[in-house]
Protein backbone atom coordinates (compact mmCIF):
# COMPACT_ATOMS: atom_id res chain seq x y z
CA UNK A 1 0.00 0.00 0.00
CA UNK A 2 1.63 2.95 -0.97
CA UNK A 3 1.87 6.42 0.83
CA UNK A 4 0.39 4.54 4.06
CA UNK A 5 2.58 2.42 7.07
CA UNK A 6 1.19 0.00 9.30
CA UNK A 7 0.95 1.31 12.80
CA UNK A 8 0.11 -1.19 15.73
CA UNK A 9 -2.73 -2.86 14.15
CA UNK A 10 -3.99 -0.41 12.31
CA UNK A 11 -3.11 1.53 8.51
CA UNK A 12 -2.04 4.91 9.00
CA UNK A 13 -1.38 7.39 6.28
CA UNK A 14 2.34 8.95 6.10
CA UNK A 15 2.07 12.81 7.20
CA UNK A 16 -1.30 11.99 9.37
CA UNK A 17 -0.41 13.05 13.15
CA UNK A 18 -2.86 12.60 15.75
CA UNK A 19 -2.20 12.97 19.61
CA UNK A 20 -2.99 14.30 22.74
CA UNK A 21 -1.00 17.46 24.36
CA UNK A 22 -0.65 18.74 27.87
CA UNK A 23 1.88 22.02 28.86
CA UNK A 24 1.53 25.27 30.60
CA UNK A 25 0.32 28.43 28.70
CA UNK A 26 0.08 32.26 28.55
CA UNK A 27 -2.95 33.45 29.92
CA UNK A 28 -4.00 36.79 29.01
CA UNK A 29 -7.94 36.37 30.11
CA UNK A 30 -9.28 39.62 31.09
CA UNK A 31 -12.84 40.70 31.59
CA UNK A 32 -13.60 44.56 31.93
CA UNK A 33 -16.45 45.93 33.36
CA UNK A 34 -18.55 48.82 32.05
CA UNK A 35 -21.85 49.71 33.62
CA UNK A 36 -23.95 53.50 32.64
CA UNK A 37 -27.44 52.31 33.84
CA UNK A 38 -30.49 53.97 31.73
CA UNK A 39 -32.90 53.24 35.16
CA UNK A 40 -32.69 52.96 38.51
CA UNK A 41 -30.91 49.72 39.78
CA UNK A 42 -30.09 48.18 42.90
CA UNK A 43 -26.61 48.37 43.60
CA UNK A 44 -25.53 46.69 46.83
CA UNK A 45 -28.47 46.94 49.27
CA UNK A 46 -30.41 50.55 48.06
CA UNK A 47 -31.46 51.75 44.68
CA UNK A 48 -29.40 54.24 42.89
CA UNK A 49 -30.85 56.39 40.09
CA UNK A 50 -28.44 56.74 37.07
CA UNK A 51 -27.08 60.05 38.42
CA UNK A 52 -25.78 58.87 41.65
CA UNK A 53 -24.19 55.60 39.80
CA UNK A 54 -22.58 57.31 37.13
CA UNK A 55 -20.28 54.85 35.66
CA UNK A 56 -19.53 51.61 37.63
CA UNK A 57 -16.14 49.88 36.59
CA UNK A 58 -14.50 46.56 37.49
CA UNK A 59 -11.94 43.90 36.37
CA UNK A 60 -12.09 39.92 36.45
CA UNK A 61 -8.45 38.35 35.65
CA UNK A 62 -7.65 34.94 36.16
CA UNK A 63 -3.78 33.46 36.64
CA UNK A 64 -1.14 34.14 34.42
CA UNK A 65 -0.07 30.95 33.54
CA UNK A 66 -2.53 28.02 33.51
CA UNK A 67 -1.90 24.34 32.23
CA UNK A 68 -3.65 23.29 29.23
CA UNK A 69 -4.50 19.85 27.51
CA UNK A 70 -5.50 19.31 24.17
CA UNK A 71 -5.96 16.82 21.58
CA UNK A 72 -5.30 17.32 17.93
CA UNK A 73 -4.98 16.21 14.27
CA UNK A 74 -2.46 17.69 11.39
CA UNK A 75 -1.92 16.12 8.11
CA UNK A 76 -2.10 16.96 4.35
CA UNK A 77 -4.67 18.94 2.86
CA UNK A 78 -3.91 19.30 -0.72
CA UNK A 79 -0.63 19.09 -2.76
CA UNK A 80 1.77 21.61 -0.22
CA UNK A 81 -0.59 22.28 1.63
CA UNK A 82 -1.20 20.70 5.70
CA UNK A 83 -4.00 21.83 8.28
CA UNK A 84 -4.28 20.92 11.66
CA UNK A 85 -6.36 21.63 14.76
CA UNK A 86 -6.37 21.14 18.40
CA UNK A 87 -9.67 21.21 21.02
CA UNK A 88 -8.98 21.57 24.68
CA UNK A 89 -9.21 23.59 27.93
CA UNK A 90 -7.18 26.05 29.89
CA UNK A 91 -7.16 25.55 33.73
CA UNK A 92 -7.13 29.46 34.57
CA UNK A 93 -8.52 28.92 38.18
CA UNK A 94 -10.80 30.84 39.98
CA UNK A 95 -11.62 33.82 38.25
CA UNK A 96 -10.88 37.03 40.40
CA UNK A 97 -12.90 40.08 40.53
CA UNK A 98 -11.18 43.41 41.40
CA UNK A 99 -13.11 46.17 43.02
CA UNK A 100 -16.01 47.25 42.40
CA UNK A 101 -15.65 51.58 41.37
CA UNK A 102 -18.01 54.37 40.35
CA UNK A 103 -17.36 57.39 38.71
CA UNK A 104 -19.37 59.57 41.01
CA UNK A 105 -19.08 59.46 45.22
CA UNK A 106 -22.81 58.93 45.96
CA UNK A 107 -22.38 55.05 46.14
CA UNK A 108 -22.04 53.90 49.53
CA UNK A 109 -18.73 51.69 49.59
CA UNK A 110 -20.66 49.22 51.08
CA UNK A 111 -22.73 48.66 48.49
CA UNK A 112 -20.02 48.61 45.77
CA UNK A 113 -18.60 45.97 47.92
CA UNK A 114 -21.50 43.90 48.27
CA UNK A 115 -22.24 44.08 44.35
CA UNK A 116 -18.29 42.88 43.99
CA UNK A 117 -18.86 40.02 46.51
CA UNK A 118 -21.93 39.21 44.44
CA UNK A 119 -19.88 39.12 41.10
CA UNK A 120 -17.54 36.97 42.46
CA UNK A 121 -20.38 34.32 43.76
CA UNK A 122 -21.34 33.98 40.65
CA UNK A 123 -17.97 33.85 38.22
CA UNK A 124 -16.46 31.72 40.64
CA UNK A 125 -17.71 28.19 39.13
CA UNK A 126 -15.52 29.38 35.54
CA UNK A 127 -12.76 27.89 36.42
CA UNK A 128 -11.93 26.45 32.80
CA UNK A 129 -11.84 27.83 29.54
CA UNK A 130 -11.91 25.95 26.05
CA UNK A 131 -8.89 26.25 23.75
CA UNK A 132 -9.76 25.89 19.53
CA UNK A 133 -6.61 26.00 17.34
CA UNK A 134 -7.10 25.69 13.81
CA UNK A 135 -3.97 26.02 11.87
CA UNK A 136 -2.97 25.99 8.14
CA UNK A 137 0.81 25.36 6.45
CA UNK A 138 1.64 25.91 3.19
CA UNK A 139 5.17 23.36 2.61
CA UNK A 140 7.99 24.58 0.09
Amino acid sequence: MAGAAFNAGRIVPQGVVAGTAAGLGGNGNRVRLKAMPMAPVTVGARTYTPAEIGTLRGEITTRDYAPIVTVGYGGPLARHFTVSGDAGVMFHGRPRMGPLTSTTTLIAAADLAIERDRIQRDIRKYRLYPVLQLSLGYRF
